[in-house]
């Protein structure tokens, strides 16, 4: 019975000890708890990209209104290649939204390149 709890669980938790994710877990969650700055730069970093993000799904849903790229996918990322991303955008293709979505999120703002101009 043990055997097939823990095989279950390891299942879950990809071979990872569920104690040890735990632990990391509450040390990440322990360290972030105290640490005000890093509270307010992920807050800050949440607030634009959902403005950047709210601001494109907005042209993109006005009739008429030219819908550029909200990002510049990364050279090697296929998936989002500018000419497929300006297609859909002119088309107000449903899924232009949440391919956009994903590539704020994985954008790292360090990179000011990637981002296009809100």
């Amino acid at each position: 019975m043990d055997r097939s709890a823990h095989a279950t669980l390891a299942r879950f938790t990809l071979g990872l000890s569920p104690a040890a994710l735990t632990e990391a877990y509450l040390d990440w969650a322990t360290h972030l708890a105290f640490s005000p700055g890093k509270q307010l730069q992920l807050i800050n970093k949440a607030f634009r990209k959902s403005l950047r993000l709210s601001t494109y799904a907005t042209h993109c849903a006005t009739p008429g209104a030219p819908a550029d790229c909200c990002i510049e996918p990364l050279p090697q990322d296929k998936r989002f290649a500018h000419e497929i991303m300006a297609a859909l955008a002119l088309q107000s293709h449903p899924s232009v939204i949440p391919a956009s979505a994903a590539m704020v999120a994985q954008c790292d703002d360090r990179n000011p390149r990637r981002l296009a101009p809100a």
